[in-house]
């Protein structure tokens, strides 16, 4: 994960699936790592009580400051944004455009007479949840070019001089020369 690189970040995945692990009436599957196992020198111990702040928690058992978190569902973002409210901090989400063919696939898979309309769906979803607030929404398109400029003033971040990581050739290339024009330009 491109954000979950930055070294004040900590890409959990889906923290939704948080609420699972260690817990022994659930599968195997579904309450350790998926990429570790239960060796994960990560979740492996982990315990969230499912009241106290997950972000907060997260945090301070991996030592970084920003918390990315990959679920969906917008009950499950709500609550975790009102605890990063409560606690001081300032919530911020991020729907970031990629190349689909993982979303895809996987949407496909699942549910492959409705993939359409759940795209749709999800569209519209996060469009209206942010309708009221359209400031704490960034949409980055990264296939034609967006990243670090668009991502980082949102973040009150300063603009890495490195390209943006991605994958493709071409994009790759044109993304590193103009990386290096940005810092010949600074020095």
């Amino acid at each position: 994960m491109v954000l979950g690189s930055h070294t004040d970040t900590f890409y959990m995945g889906e923290g939704g699936k948080a609420r699972y692990l260690g817990d022994e009436k659930k599968p195997l599957r579904k309450r350790v790592c998926k990429i570790c196992g239960e060796d994960c020198p990560v979740w492996a111990g982990f315990e969230w009580d499912g009241h106290s702040p997950l972000y907060a928690q997260v945090a301070a058992h991996v030592g970084r400051s920003v918390i990315i978190d990959s679920t969906k569902d917008e009950r499950w973002i709500e609550t975790r944004a009102g605890e990063v409210r409560a606690g001081g901090g300032t919530p911020i989400l991020l729907m970031l455009s990629r190349d689909s063919r993982a979303v895809v696939n996987s949407r496909l898979r699942k549910y492959p007479d409705r993939f359409s309309w759940v795209y749709d769906q999800h569209i519209r979803s996060v469009m209206d949840f942010f309708k009221d607030r359209p400031d704490d929404l960034l949409v980055i398109d990264i296939c034609s070019g967006e990243g670090f400029e668009k991502l980082a003033p949102f973040l009150d971040r300063p603009v890495p001089t490195e390209a943006f990581p991605h994958k493709g050739a071409v994009l790759s290339r044109r993304m590193a020369e103009e990386a290096a024009a940005r810092k010949a330009r600074v020095a």
